[in-house]
């Protein structure tokens, strides 16, 4: 328990500060690419800013020009496989800040998702998404997420 809530700490921290804004002129990242839909209108990040599969914890966020973000941490994956978040995984955590830094992320009181990871290699990673984040007072719909990232 100590653990999830260490790691929940830290993901916060990760997700809500030390934002830099990105722009749609910023060069090409070559990390890979990461979309979705978010209540119904299409997302799309111009930069990966984090890709790491380490100790069987996988960590992917991509950036739209706009500085909105998506996020999701998973903390046990050896392999590829469909994988909660939310409620029935409180370890694995999925989130969406918007341009304004407001957040919506699942959390074990939250309705949950999943994370379907199709490939994964020492050299990348490859899957979809969907989820439904919340800030506690509204909740944002994360559906048809795609991302394939190199490590």
């Amino acid at each position: 328990f100590q653990k999830t809530v260490l790691f929940i700490a830290i993901l916060s921290i990760g997700i809500f500060g030390c934002k830099k804004k990105v722009t749609a002129s910023d060069p090409a990242d070559g990390k890979g690419t990461m979309s979705a839909t978010i209540d119904g209108v299409n997302w799309k990040a111009v930069k990966i800013t984090l890709a790491i599969w380490a100790g069987g914890q996988l960590h992917v966020k991509g950036e739209a020009a706009d500085g909105s973000l998506i996020q999701i941490s998973l903390l046990n994956v050896p392999q590829t496989g469909i994988y909660p978040v939310g409620a029935a995984s409180s370890a694995n955590i999925a989130a969406y800040v918007d341009s304004n830094e407001d957040g919506w992320q699942t959390s074990i009181l939250t309705p949950e998702g999943t994370v379907d990871v199709s490939s994964i290699s020492s050299s990348g990673t490859k899957g979809t998404f969907s989820f439904i984040g919340s800030d506690a007072t509204t909740e944002k719909n994360i559906t048809n997420g795609k991302f394939d990232v190199k490590f």
